[in-house]
């Protein structure tokens, strides 16, 4: 398990690896995503009947989709029916991060209770959703505590000491330390990878219908100006 104080003093620190429980999303970029999300999910970079059959379980389950649209070394590519799945393909090409709180004991002001259902198992299997929910044998992998109202001044001490957000430590998807413009260009070289791959299929397959798709959801995975959207006058990462 990484405990980000072991690598960052700051109360706050940047990841790239975004929170579904609890999270604010900036409108604009929750705009993004929802477009890029519709996109993603269509052939040919998603395949209904692999999802619907993925084979394995937990970690070793198969990994989903065109292989060269899958994020490297990122658990999320065996991840089915996960829109989070999609948020973090979002977030590495853009070398987008979100803010965290660095506190003690890794105290948040959000946590999950693992409601039963199909992403809460603590060993990978689906699980029925029963009459009562909620469960006690929370995985502390999964879960932080909560911040107490008793420890609200403390928090607001160490808030206080917050740093400017140029100065924040920031890490990648597998929680190295890296800087802004580092997650800019691999999230760039990643897309553009997207991009050669289209290239390389439409010729291989004779499809030359492959090729505006691939490029299509380059640019958007990369935030680039729209052809069809002569409003938008610069590149967005």
């Amino acid at each position: 398990k990484w405990l980000p104080e072991v690598h960052e003093r700051a109360p706050a620190f940047l990841l790239q690896v975004p929170c579904s429980w609890g999270a604010l999303f900036f409108g604009s970029h929750w705009r993004d995503f929802l477009k890029f999300y519709a996109l993603r999910v269509r052939p040919p970079f998603f395949d209904f009947a692999q999802e619907a059959a993925q084979r394995g379980v937990g970690k070793h389950r198969e990994p989903l989709g065109d292989p060269h649209v899958r994020l490297p070394a990122s658990r999320s590519n065996v991840w089915p029916r996960s829109w989070k799945r999609f948020l973090i393909d979002f977030m590495y090409g853009r070398g987008l991060t979100m803010l965290y709180p660095n506190l003690r004991l890794q105290r948040s002001f959000s946590t999950t209770f693992m409601e039963r259902g199909g992403h809460s198992a603590k060993d990978g299997r689906e699980e029925a959703i029963q009459a009562t929910s909620l469960r006690r044998d929370t995985d502390p992998l999964k879960t932080v505590p909560l911040v107490l109202a008793s420890q609200t001044n403390a928090v607001q001490r160490a808030m206080a000491e917050l740093p400017s957000f140029a100065r924040l430590g920031v890490f990648d998807l597998q929680h190295e330390r890296r800087s802004a413009e580092r997650l800019v260009q691999a999230g760039f070289a990643f897309t553009e990878s997207v991009r050669w791959w289209g290239h390389h299929r439409a010729a291989a397959e004779g499809n030359p219908a492959l090729l505006p798709a691939y490029a299509a959801l380059a640019d958007l995975w990369a935030g680039l100006p729209s052809p069809a959207d002569p409003a938008v006058g610069s590149c967005a990462i």
